[in-house]
């Protein structure tokens, strides 16, 4: 399996000598960002398509800061209109009220899986044959600050101005500004106070929607499935569905536990942070 060096431009940065740079430099995956202004439809995504097959790019995705209005409609047109169709599709809202609450992402989730896309965690879509969809099914994939990968890369550094870095549990931005950020001071750095065992409940759910039930009783004296139905039987979701299923230990999520992750994740993470455990190192 290859590795993917992904470039990604906004829609209105999109020009041919760019490209040509970064393919150039040795870049093999592109993304194309749909900023909320900016509409996704069948000929945006010809476009797009055109270009990563004119490049010879060999993945190629495209990222959604916003909703298209008739989600199901438009992707199902657009997407079989197009020659290549996207490897993978992101869903990163940029308003807050929207990142928090899973409305747009179940309506993307009926629209893409019918569509023969699957899922990753509560934001990512890819095609079935796509190295991140076969990593998830092995159980080698992994998540950070920038997004799922199959190449066992848990931090990222970010280079150039506005960019993040995420090295173990130390956190630090760049200034935006060109002038700020030639001056700055790489030094200064934030710690991120997460406990490890929120990260890794979390992290499961995301890249795989399944837990081990038993590695957390072992390592954290954690009991998740008392604490998930607790949790669940707060948040009045419909009695008539299901969550999560239980088999040899290891807790899966169903359809309708998929649809609600980002809730069980906010809720899982409100509720070890007033929660004290004993660590077995």
């Amino acid at each position: 399996m290859g590795n993917f060096y992904c470039v990604a431009f906004k829609m209105n940065e999109l020009e041919a000598e760019r490209l040509a740079l970064f393919k150039g430099l040795g870049f093999n995956a592109i993304e194309f960002i749909f900023a909320p202004n900016e509409s996704l439809n069948a000929e945006a995504l010809r476009y797009c398509s055109s270009l990563a097959q004119g490049f010879n790019f060999q993945h190629f995705g495209i990222q959604l800061q916003s909703l298209p209005i008739s989600p199901s409609d438009i992707m199902n047109q657009a997407l079989q209109e197009i020659g290549r169709k996207p490897d993978s599709i992101v869903f990163t809202p940029v308003n807050k009220s929207t990142a928090t609450d899973s409305t747009g992402f179940q309506k993307l989730f009926w629209s893409l899986t019918e569509l023969g896309y699957e899922v990753l965690g509560n934001d990512h879509f890819v095609s079935p044959e796509s190295p991140l969809a076969s990593a998830q099914k092995r159980n080698h994939l992994l998540r950070n600050s920038l997004g799922y990968n199959c190449q066992n890369v848990s931090d990222s550094l970010g280079l150039g101005p506005g960019n993040a870095s995420a090295i173990g549990n130390l956190r630090s931005t760049n200034p935006d500004a060109l002038d700020k950020y030639l001056v700055h001071d790489f030094d200064q750095y934030t710690i991120e106070s997460t406990h490890p065992h929120i990260k890794q409940a979390i992290n499961q759910l995301l890249c795989h929607h399944q837990l081990d039930l038993s590695y957390f009783k072992q390592r954290y004296q954690l009991d998740l499935a008392q604490l998930l139905n607790s949790l669940i039987s707060r948040m009045h979701f419909d009695p008539n569905h299901s969550l999560f299923e239980i088999k040899d230990n290891i807790l899966t999520l169903t359809t309708f536990g998929i649809l609600q992750l980002t809730a069980l994740c906010m809720g899982l993470h409100q509720q070890f942070s007033q929660t004290s455990f004993n660590h077995q190192p």
